[in-house]
């Protein structure tokens, strides 16, 4: 499934109110570094996927990439929350989220240049997902390709 461009203006709006912390009770983990790096997660609280957690079929495109269906967390909290041994519900992270934004609202003025940089990272994952996604439905690998393969490399 194509994934819409999460805006910068959501973005920015996400880090406004995110204290520059991940959204996860708790967690005090930083989301951009003291190098102006960005090391957080933007997660899905209702998943793209057909197959992901807390998929919801009614929600269109547009909504998948608004401010109300994201979270912004560490990495830890994003495989947490979507590990299926996890049961956590839509309603329950945007508690979270909420809560959170409430404590850390207009702590955080995010700089332009590491925006843009996040706004990338984001775009570059999925784009590796769609990729990952791809290669799995491929036909193995032929016997005289492998070969090729293999002999390129020495």
């Amino acid at each position: 499934m194509a994934r819409k461009t999460i805006s910068a203006a959501t973005l920015r709006a996400l880090f406004a109110r995110s204290g520059n912390r991940c959204a996860f009770d708790g967690c005090q983990q930083v989301l951009v570094s003291d190098k102006n790096l960005f090391v957080g997660q933007v997660a899905h609280i209702e998943g793209v996927e057909v197959a992901s957690r807390r998929h919801n079929l009614q929600q269109s495109d547009d909504e998948r990439a608004s401010y109300d269906n994201l979270i912004l967390l560490c990495y830890a909290h994003h495989v947490e929350i979507d590990h299926p041994s996890q049961c956590f519900t839509a309603s329950e992270l945007r508690s979270m989220k909420l809560a959170h934004e409430r404590r850390n609202r207009g702590t955080f003025r995010i700089d332009a240049d590491v925006l843009r940089q996040a706004q990338l990272d984001v775009e570059r994952f999925w784009d590796r997902v769609a990729t990952i996604t791809a290669n799995e439905h491929r036909c193995p690998i032929s016997r005289s390709n492998s070969t090729v393969a293999r002999t390129s490399l020495h």
